[in-house]
């Protein structure tokens, strides 16, 4: 299991090193080194599997760490009361659509994520086909 942190914390300073410096000098009171290897690579890996929902990394790695419990129990009570609204002023003989929740972070970088995906493909196809078109 530890292999796993460890490959997951390289991999992580790799890629972000600023927001994992500043969570262990927020959270740890640790300095990592700006360049260069990380002393007790496996400690410290072991602290960055433990960093908190609310750390820069974590936020980074998992985008519904956005919101805090607070956040999501308002998210809800929002709906369920457009919900209500809706349930109550419904008229059968010309129903109006069901309200749908708003996006929270999690589905925001799934709907950024299909959209850099779409966005990739159709140049792939303009490509392919020759277009040459830049839909900037």
């Amino acid at each position: 299991m530890w292999c796993k942190k460890l490959a997951g914390f390289v991999s992580c300073l790799e890629g972000s090193r600023g927001e994992v410096i500043a969570d262990f000098q927020q959270y740890y009171g640790i300095s990592l080194p700006l360049e260069g290897e990380v002393p007790d690579l496996e400690r410290m890996s072991l602290l960055w599997y433990q960093l908190p929902a609310q750390s820069r990394t974590a936020r980074a790695q998992e985008p519904s760490n956005e919101w805090g419990v607070a956040e999501y129990l308002l998210w809800r009570i929002e709906f369920n009361q457009r919900h209500l609204i809706w349930a109550l002023s419904n008229d059968p003989k010309n129903p109006a659509p069901a309200p749908e929740p708003l996006m929270n972070p999690a589905k925001l970088a799934e709907a950024h994520a299909n959209r850099d995906l779409a966005l990739d493909a159709r140049g792939e196809i303009d490509e392919i086909l020759g277009m040459g078109v830049d839909h900037g």
